[in-house]
């Protein structure tokens, strides 16, 4: 397939193993390496909620934004 490298949420680490099982079992090719980066969470303590209209990493940084003045957004 041509896929080397995966980025994805910290929240899909555990998937990890079952993502793999699809590259080997049924298909016989080499799993991805997988990165998993950590995710921004709202002042609420919740998730970033990326599958709503919630405000992209670009236009964040659009705005100014940055990790640092971002924190709890």
């Amino acid at each position: 397939m041509g896929i080397t490298e995966v980025v994805r949420g910290a929240d899909l680490l555990l998937s990890t193993a079952a993502a793999d099982f699809c590259f080997i079992a049924p298909l016989g090719l080499t799993p991805p390496a997988f990165y998993h980066c950590a995710l921004m969470w709202t002042k609420k303590g919740n998730g970033w909620p990326s599958a709503t209209n919630a405000l992209s990493l670009r236009a964040l940084r659009e705005q100014g934004k940055t990790p640092e003045n971002c924190a709890g957004f």
